[in-house]
């Protein structure tokens, strides 16, 4: 079951919601984990310091720029203790073809798509989506 903070998706630290994220075993890099979900509006309302949208909380968060998803992960970071980055091309193709999904579709709505995931590589850090 999906990680949940009251009606949220989600996990808690220190009063914040972050992504939750699960091992990829078909990552390039061994260790790396992914948001198991794209980085919701609650999640990104938290990163902001707003109040989560009421309604459509747990939908993806859209019109993201990539500046903005590289402050995210590295507010994660610090929240974390852990090192959150954006995944790298070659990183999301792999997630692309794993999810069943065409990179020629994935890559042609550009990088704030991409943007929406972040990770982390668990045996130095996270990346978000996040990828961690």
């Amino acid at each position: 079951a999906a990680a949940r903070v009251e009606d949220r998706f989600g996990r808690e630290v220190d009063g914040a919601l972050v992504p939750e994220t699960v091992p990829f075993g078909a990552a390039p890099e061994p260790g790396l984990e992914l948001g198991r979900f794209e980085v919701t509006r609650a999640q990104w309302a938290a990163f902001q310091g707003a109040e989560p949208p009421g309604s459509g909380a747990d939908l993806p968060v859209t019109d993201v720029a990539f500046e903005d998803a590289q402050r995210y992960v590295a507010w994660l970071s610090e929240l974390t203790g852990d090192t959150w980055r954006l995944p790298t091309e070659e990183e999301a193709k792999a997630f692309a073809r794993a999810a069943g999904e065409d990179w020629s579709r994935v890559a042609s709505t550009g990088p704030q798509n991409r943007s929406s995931h972040a990770s982390r590589d668990s045996t130095t850090s996270p990346v978000a989506g996040s990828i961690r």
